[in-house]
C-alpha cells in the first residue's frame, strides 16, 4: 500500500476518534457505544499499518485479497451493529409500552379521585 494512502487512513481514523469524542462530550453519544467505535478505528488504524499481516490472514481463511478481506468483516460488523442496535431498540420498545400502560392507569386512578373529591365537596 502507498504512504500516501496509509497516512491518509490514519488521519481519517484520527479525526473519526475526534469525532466520536465530540459527540460523547456533547452527551450524543452514550460512552458503551463510543467504545465500539473506538475499538473499530483502532482496528482499522492498526489494519492500515500492517499490510503484510492482513495479507497472510485473508490468505489463512482462504480469501485472495486483504482488500476483501477487510470489505467481508466490514459487512459482519455491520451486521453485528444492526443486529445490537435491534436488541436496544427492542428493549426501548418494552420500556415505552410499559410506561404507556402505567401512564393510563395513574390517569385512570386521577380520575377516580377527582371524582370522588367532587361528590365530597357536593356534600
Amino acid at each position: 500500500m502507498r504512504l500516501e494512502l496509509v497516512l491518509l487512513i490514519e488521519a481519517l481514523v484520527v479525526l473519526f476518534g475526534g469525532y466520536i469524542y465530540l459527540n460523547i462530550r456533547g452527551s450524543f453519544l452514550s460512552i458503551k457505544q463510543a467504545l465500539i467505535w473506538f475499538l473499530l478505528a483502532v482496528l482499522v488504524g492498526l489494519a492500515a499499518l500492517n499490510v503484510p499481516v492482513l495479507e497472510k490472514i485473508a490468505d489463512l481463511i482462504g480469501i485472495k485479497t486483504a482488500s476483501n478481506m477487510m470489505f467481508f468483516f466490514g459487512i459482519l460488523f455491520a451486521l453485528l451493529l444492526a443486529f445490537l442496535q435491534a436488541r436496544v431498540l427492542t428493549g426501548q420498545q418494552k420500556k415505552v409500552t410499559r410506561l404507556t400502560q402505567e401512564s393510563a392507569l395513574l390517569q385512570e386512578k386521577i380520575v377516580v379521585l377527582e371524582a370522588r373529591i367532587n361528590n365530597i365537596d357536593k356534600l
